[in-house]
C-alpha cells in the first residue's frame, strides 16, 4: 500500500483505503463481525458486494473474521516500503492482476513490476480479488506454469 504513494493517484487511494479499514475496526470494535467483514468486503470489491457473494464465501470469511479484526486493529496496518526494499527481493517473483480488481490493486502491482528484479507478470480473467475461487482453472493454470519454468 505504501507504494500507492508513488502514483499519481496514489495519496487519494491510499486514503480511501486507510478511511474504509478505519470503517471496519470501528464495526469489529463495536461487536459487530458481520458489519466489520461487510465493510472490508465492500471497501476492497465495491460497494453492494458483500450481499452478491455466495453463502460459502460468506461463512470463509466469517470463519476468518478473528485475522481480519487483528489486520484492521493494527497500528501498523501499511508500514512504510520503498522501490529499494521491494529491489532486495532477488527470487522469480509472479505478480497477478485480476481483470476486475480495483484499480489501486493494479497501481501497486505496476509499482511493484517496476521495482522488482525478476518479475512476471499476469492477469487472471473474470476476477475480482479472489481469484483462486472466481477462476480456479486460469488462476492454477498461471501459477503451475510459473512454478514449472522457475
Amino acid at each position: 500500500m505504501p507504494l500507492l504513494k508513488t502514483t499519481p493517484e496514489g495519496d487519494v487511494l491510499l486514503t480511501a483505503a486507510i478511511t474504509r479499514s478505519i470503517a471496519t475496526s470501528e464495526a469489529f470494535k463495536q461487536g459487530n463481525d458481520e458489519e466489520g467483514v461487510r465493510r472490508f468486503v465492500n471497501g476492497v470489491l465495491g460497494e453492494g458486494s458483500y450481499e452478491k457473494l455466495p453463502p460459502p464465501v460468506l461463512k470463509r470469511l466469517m470463519d476468518n473474521a478473528q485475522e481480519l479484526k487483528g489486520e484492521t486493529s493494527s497500528r501498523n496496518l501499511y508500514p512504510p516500503t520503498t522501490c529499494e526494499d521491494v529491489q532486495k527481493v532477488k527470487a522469480p517473483t509472479l505478480l497477478l492482476d485480476r481483470e476486475r480488481s480495483p484499480k489501486m490493486f493494479r497501481l501497486i502491482n505496476d509499482r511493484l513490476e517496476h521495482c522488482l528484479p525478476s518479475v512476471e507478470r499476469a492477469t487472471i480473467p473474470a476476477a475480482f480479488h479472489q481469484m483462486e475461487v472466481e477462476n480456479p482453472q486460469a488462476f492454477n493454470e498461471t501459477l503451475l506454469a510459473f512454478i514449472a519454468k522457475h
